[in-house]
């Protein structure tokens, strides 16, 4: 049955979508091979790319880099060359344009990397991680880390320790609300506990330990290393847009910065590794302990992968997670009747989940919608990359292999000729067919974000929780002012204010109101793709929460997708992730801390030994060029 809110949804402002302008049209998206152009035919922004990437430099970064790229778009078409420095690109937008490098992709999907990471990967000597790999290196890893990250057999596993969490999320948050003077209410920013919350649920399906950052008194070690990732984050934005060799010497305490942070974080996941690794050697693991438990006991990883890999999805789960978080929350508190009907959803099926918590996978559709519509209005990422291995045919032109190609994010999510009032927040669009190649926030094909299973898991039963014991309300209602730094993100979070949720207790089941026009609906065919971050002026009601508001409130053994699921999203089947060595044997899972299966001190002996190798205390300090020297 088809979805239709109440009142009206909140429209999102000119920070979200620019208007009074023309939609970026589809009709050339299919051409004859007589009307092929050459690449120097594409449109091509105008101005100096040296003095673009000077600008870049005088700002240290290009917040508005979003906007400038969707101004361009509307002003030269769906396909425009943008030159910064020695770098040439093609952007595109639309969802064929997609579909086409989908198609045209080889065997090793090749992107450009962030260059201050690789730097001080080999500057110390550590390996890669399959994020910063391209060709046979970054394929070979990535097989054998699919089913312990990707697979649905790796979703059944750590889906219970990030339920875990979740609960204890929720119930920190009541009893925060207890203690409030005002009782019964609750308003705060939410950003810090929603950053501590998807550190200690990533930590702990990645490494099999609490950081205890929910609690009252976190550990030094855990508040060092929440530090060491904001630390890396805000100097790779400094350090990223430039060449190596000129910031050496242009940003050399930037690069003191980037280097202490990524010491620190990975001393910390050598630590993990090397705890993890003296429990399986002196014990038989009686339960789940973790993905990197599972991958030594696998031993199909040397060591140092392992920990490459562990440190990637470590620090691509904090602001990637937190930040769609954060702005579904925002959005549902500025549309509730999209908020109740996700709230009669969680309260409906709330007994299921909590018989078996894998079932929040399947029995929440309307839930996962809203993720993606979130999503489609804050991209983490305001791009994807592909660097062509052969001649592709893009809007009539010819581009050469070789060319670096971005997809905008961004600016599709805001195209009315790809999603109708795109100002509106409408989860309703995706339980509608026809969205080929429309939720891309996790890339296409094999290589999609390896981590893009846990980060929908983490996200899905956080807000199921939430959403099912309160009722959240934006005391300041204005839109967000996104910035680019790195990922997209919001220059504040807006405090939220939290309410006893409108559900009645009946026995051990919580009941839900009666159903609205919203939850009536069809489950079949979202089933299908189950889951396998100046002074500022108070307004009147912040003022009465006793805060400040911010703003003013006026190849063939790889992976393949399968056709319908190439269609859907991009991603690869879950009968593909299936493939390769078992991650698990039967009967062994881990369900709210108990043992459920005693199998893997038999599977450990069947499998190949893990590599004995020494794990040093120290890292290396090797120089990096130019004669500057970091500790």
């Amino acid at each position: 049955m088809a979805l239709r809110a109440k009142t009206h949804a909140w429209l999102a402002g000119p920070r979200l979508c620019l208007r009074r302008v023309r939609a970026l049209g589809t009709s050339t998206a299919v051409v004859s091979q007589a009307a092929i152009q050459p690449f120097e035919a594409i449109p091509k922004c105008q101005g100096s790319k040296w003095l673009r990437m000077l600008k870049i430099w005088r700002e240290q970064g290009q917040e508005t880099l979003h906007l400038d790229m969707h101004r361009i778009f509307q002003e030269l078409g769906p396909i425009f060359r943008y030159d910064v420095g020695r770098t040439q690109t093609v952007s595109v937008v639309l969802p064929q344009d997609a579909e086409r490098l989908h198609q045209a992709e080889s065997l090793h999907p090749s992107r450009m990397h962030p260059e201050p990471w690789v730097a001080y990967r080999e500057h110390r000597g550590q390996r890669r991680g399959v994020f910063l790999l391209n060709g046979p290196e970054w394929r070979s890893d990535r097989l054998r880390l699919n089913p312990s990250v990707l697979s649905p057999k790796a979703v059944r596993n750590f889906l219970p320790m990030v339920d875990e969490v979740a609960r204890d999320f929720s119930e920190a948050l009541k009893e925060k609300m207890q203690q409030n003077a005002r009782g019964g209410s609750l308003t705060l920013d939410l950003g810090p506990s929603i950053l501590n919350y998807t550190i200690e649920a990533s930590n702990f399906a990645l490494f099999g330990e609490r950081l205890g950052l929910l609690g009252h008194s976190p550990s030094s070690d855990s508040l060092n290393f929440i530090n060491a990732l904001k630390v890396m984050f805000k100097s790779t934005v400094q350090l990223m847009f430039l060449p190596s060799k000129l910031s050496w010497w242009t940003s050399a305490h930037v690069w003191k910065e980037h280097f202490e942070a990524w010491d620190y974080i990975s001393e910390y996941a050598e630590n993990c590794v090397r705890r993890m690794y003296r429990q399986l050697a002196h014990s038989c693991p009686q339960e789940y302990s973790g993905i990197m438990a599972d991958l030594l006991l696998q031993g199909h990883l040397p060591l140092d992968a392992i920990k490459a890999n562990c440190i990637e999805l470590t620090a691509g789960s904090v602001d990637t997670t937190s930040f769609p978080l954060l702005m579904t929350l925002f959005e549902l508190a500025r549309n509730p009747d999209v908020q109740q009907a996700l709230r009669q959803e969680s309260l409906a099926a709330q007994a299921s989940i909590s018989e078996n918590p894998q079932r929040a996978t399947t029995e929440l559709p309307l839930l996962r919608a809203a993720l993606k519509e979130t999503l489609r209005l804050y991209p983490v990422g305001i791009f994807l990359e592909r660097v062509l291995s052969s001649d592709t045919v893009l809007h009539n032109y010819r581009v050469p292999a070789g060319t670096l190609v971005r997809f905008l994010l961004y600016s599709m999510g805001r195209d009315p000729a790809v999603f109708p009032n795109p100002e509106r927040y409408n989860p309703q669009r995706w339980l509608n067919n026809g969205m080929s190649f429309h939720h891309l926030t996790f890339g296409f094909g094999v290589r999609q974000c390896l981590g893009r299973r846990l980060a929908e898991v983490e996200i899905l039963l956080l807000l199921h929780h939430v959403l099912r014991s309160f009722k959240v309300e934006a005391p300041c209602q204005e839109d967000p002012k996104l910035v680019y730094s790195f990922v997209l993100m919001p220059t504040f979070y807006s405090p939220l204010s939290f309410q006893p949720g409108p559900g009645k207790e009946v026995g051990n089941r919580t009941q839900a109101q009666e159903p609205s026009e919203w939850t009536q609906i069809d489950k079949r065919h979202v089933e299908r793709d189950a889951l396998a971050g100046t002074v500022p002026a108070v307004c009147s009601i912040a003022k009465a929460g006793g805060l400040a508001c911010p703003r003013t409130c006026s190849d063939s053994s790889l992976p393949q997708p399968n056709k319908e699921n190439a269609k859907d999203e991009g991603q690869a089947s879950s009968a593909a992730w299936e493939t390769g060595p078992e991650a698990q044997p039967a009967g062994v899972k881990r369900t709210g801390g108990q043992q459920s299966g005693g199998q893997y001190g038999r599977w450990l002996h069947l499998e190949p030994d893990i590599p004995q190798r020494r794990l040093s205390n120290k890292m290396a300090c090797a120089d990096p060029p130019g004669g500057i020297r970091f500790p």
